[in-house]
């Protein structure tokens, strides 16, 4: 519970800042959605992982991984905000937002949590349904592609950018690391 509070108030915290810093910087929007995204998951993983009752805990459940298809979508575009690169030229990442939008329809149906059975140590995790599978997938690949960009990047910067891009994608990539073991537990493998 401390881990997945810490980090909700991390992501908080992290938005608020970038947006009193400048609300205006398309960096700082998409860096402070993303931030949210990721405090939404946490603070609702944390909830459900111990609720007392099955069916709060299957609600809050699905509203938490639902708030996770929109975590490697946003930093996608924050990627490309933080690159000076265009959105309309990313058919993957807007097909990733297309993919989040249509997922709201199926988010409270067992097409995309099954149901919160216990696992290991917890009183409820998520049982997946065939759209959380396909949500893995888009996770995945959708997170591979932002620190593609990133990397890729690095030849073409100056100095001082390259340090700035190096920092954010190893930071990040060390953060998807942690967060994607959640997906073993969610396939039953302890």
């Amino acid at each position: 519970k401390f881990c997945y509070g810490l980090t909700t108030v991390a992501g908080i915290a992290q938005g608020l800042f970038v947006l009193y810093k400048n609300p205006r910087s398309r960096v700082n929007v998409t860096w402070a959605l993303f931030s949210f995204s990721v405090a939404v998951w946490a603070a609702g993983t944390a909830w459900y992982f111990f609720a007392s009752r099955d069916d709060m805990a299957l609600l809050i459940g699905r509203i938490s991984l639902y708030a996770a298809v929109w975590i490697p979508v946003l930093y996608c575009h924050f990627c490309l905000a933080l690159l000076n690169k265009r959105l309309r030229q990313r058919p993957l990442v807007i097909t990733g937002y297309v993919f989040a939008i249509v997922m709201a329809g199926f988010s409270l149906s067992p097409w995309f949590i099954q149901s919160v059975p216990p696992k290991l140590i917890f009183r409820h995790y998520a049982a997946p349904g065939p759209l959380c599978v396909a949500f893995t997938v888009q996770f995945f690949i959708l997170a591979f592609y932002a620190h593609w960009l990133l990397f890729r990047s690095l030849r073409y910067e100056l100095p001082e950018r390259k340090n700035q891009i190096r920092y954010v994608a190893i930071g990040t990539l060390i953060a998807y690391a942690c967060g994607s073991t959640n997906f073993l537990l969610l396939y039953d493998i302890p």
